[in-house]
């Protein structure tokens, strides 16, 4: 929640700008993330969520089989949401061989028509094709037991005796993608090109690997060329959107999901990713709707059911309830899940129970001490609940897990200006600054800080930076006239109250500190002209401490 119990330099109608609210959600992304005070953990932090719910990753990829009808589909690469029906992804391929993909080398010498293989194919010299053949077979084998270095060795071989053999540079791509080569899987898929330039699947792929590189706009381009020679292939756009949310393309990423959708209206995973940029330029209620079409066609997948509830926290009011209801059928699931108590965790606090918030945050510390988001958030509830002392344990332990992330040394400088050691404030502020949070709340908190210890020239210096940013920003403009004024230099201090007056003319505070300047270079008819003002605007607004002799507790002092 905002802190509004501070006040600059004790006037008492000014608030002091806040921190951040300081929690971590799940779902707004980011690492290079926009301010937010919700951040996707598993993106900021580079602390991915449990494997078997890999957040958002759900590229596809191609392999040829060695049956004729060829699965163009193929297994999920990186992805958890694999669509298990292949039935529209096949195509024909005719002249390959059609030996069994899960036959191992056993099975094969063990056949009598294997035998005769051995006996006639391999003594003869001019049937490397069939060697190749049977090469490849051996590697697709391999291949489906999960043994990848096998199979790229096997494919090498059968490219040794047919270096045109498409199918195995295909296939040796894929393995080496698996296992993150991602150079030699593009190269082998760029090879395949040569052979049949013509081929969607080898673009697809090839694009699938160049976006796992990190070189996105390649990426697009191969899937655009994918859709250019398959244009009904619903993964093919599905892919090039999930580049574009890479870039952070939102719109584009969204055109493309919803493209796959029509020609896929079941293809969950174009709905969930979509949800997910719904999110990202805040249309919420889209995003919403898209999770729940989702969870339509997958009820009870965890990934949905968490992102869904975390949206929901973010989007408070009656979504409260939803969220919890959400997060409570993860856990029931998957009593392991520890972003679902986090999230949790978040609802509670927005419901004020704190200690069922703090219950939450520490069951996801339980199961998970390495993420740095739990840590923090719990530091948080902490903070609200008074109790600064275990707050800045835990944020000491956040920091020690990810000591560049600027928002977590935010929230510790604003439990140290609880504590009033405004010196370890002025640090971990330096730290925001440093890495990363160079916005108005930074500098406005150092500089309140600083002037705290009566570091003037360094408040001023915070206060400028303010107004570099936001030359209308009263909360600067007011503190660095009291700064001003404490350095004796008068002049400049009357300059910023007169701004802060042409933005805001019944600043009362203003007005009075204003005078106490035009009294201190003996102007003392401007003085007294700003006190009867002030007097009268504190009398009126009702913001005056009476005395009971008719005079006003307004003060510039610290």
């Amino acid at each position: 929640p905002n802190d509004t119990s501070d006040r600059p330099f004790g006037n008492k109608n000014i608030q002091f700008v806040p921190s951040p609210r300081g929690y971590f959600g799940q779902n707004t992304t980011t690492s290079g993330h926009e301010e937010s005070d919700y951040i996707d953990s598993s993106k900021l932090f580079g602390i991915p969520l449990s494997p078997k719910n890999h957040d958002n990753t759900n590229d596809s990829i191609q392999m040829y089989s060695e049956n004729k009808k060829l699965n163009m589909r193929g297994p999920s690469m990186g992805s958890d949401y694999e669509n298990k029906d292949n039935s529209n992804y096949q195509l024909q391929f005719d002249g390959y061989s059609q030996m069994d993909p899960s036959s191992t080398m056993n099975s094969y010498s063990q056949s009598p028509n294997m035998k005769n293989f051995f006996q006639t194919e391999f003594s003869n010299s001019k049937q490397s094709k069939s060697r190749a053949d049977w090469f490849h077979a051996q590697g697709y084998a391999a291949r489906k037991r999960g043994d990848f270095v096998n199979a790229i060795d096997f494919y090498s071989k059968a490219l040794e005796l047919n270096g045109q053999h498409f199918k195995a540079l295909f296939n040796r791509g894929f393995a080496y993608d698996k296992i993150g080569e991602y150079d030699m899987a593009i190269r082998d898929y760029s090879r395949a090109l040569d052979i049949d330039p013509k081929n969607a699947y080898a673009y697809y792929n090839r694009g699938i690997s160049l976006d796992r590189k990190g070189d996105f706009d390649a990426a697009i381009e191969n899937f655009t060329q994918a859709i250019d020679l398959e244009p009904n292939k619903a993964d093919f756009y599905h892919n090039r959107g999930f580049a574009f949310r890479k870039k952070k393309a939102f719109d584009k990423a969204i055109t493309d999901y919803a493209k796959a959708i029509m020609i896929d209206g079941k293809h969950f995973k174009a709905f969930y990713n979509r949800a997910f940029c719904y999110d990202k330029i805040g249309n919420q209620r889209a995003a919403e709707t898209d999770y729940l079409d989702a969870l339509e066609l997958q009820p009870n997948n965890i990934n949905a059911l968490h992102h869904l509830g975390t949206l929901r926290e973010k989007m408070g009011g009656d979504r409260l309830q939803l969220a919890m209801d959400n997060f409570n059928q993860v856990v029931s699931l998957d009593e392991s899940y520890a972003p679902s108590f986090n999230g949790r965790g978040l609802v509670w606090d927005r419901m004020n129970q704190y200690n069922e918030a703090l219950k939450d945050f520490s069951k996801a510390i339980e199961l998970d001490s390495a993420n740095a988001v739990y840590w923090h958030n719990r530091a948080c509830c902490l903070r609200n609940m008074g109790w600064y002392d275990r707050a800045i344990e835990d944020f000491n332990k956040a920091v020690e897990l990810d000591p560049r992330n600027p928002i977590i040394y935010s929230n510790r400088g604003l439990v140290w200006r609880k504590l009033e050691r405004y010196d370890k404030a002025v640090i971990d502020y330096g730290n925001e600054i440093k890495y990363g949070n160079r916005n108005l709340k930074s500098f406005n908190n150092r500089a309140y800080c600083h002037a705290k210890m009566s570091n003037y020239k360094e408040a001023i210096y915070d206060y400028s930076k303010v107004l570099e940013m936001d030359n209308t920003n009263i909360h600067a403009l007011h503190n660095r006239g009291i700064s001003y004024e404490r350095l004796g230099k008068y002049v400049n201090a009357i300059a910023d109250f007169s701004l802060v007056l042409q933005i805001d003319p019944n600043n009362a505070n203003a007005y009075f500190n204003r005078g106490c300047c035009y009294d201190s270079i003996g102007e003392l008819d401007l003085a007294i002209s700003d006190y009867s003002i002030a007097l009268e605007l504190d009398m009126k607004l009702g913001n005056g401490n009476s005395t009971g002799n008719g005079s006003t507790n307004l003060s510039t002092a610290i």
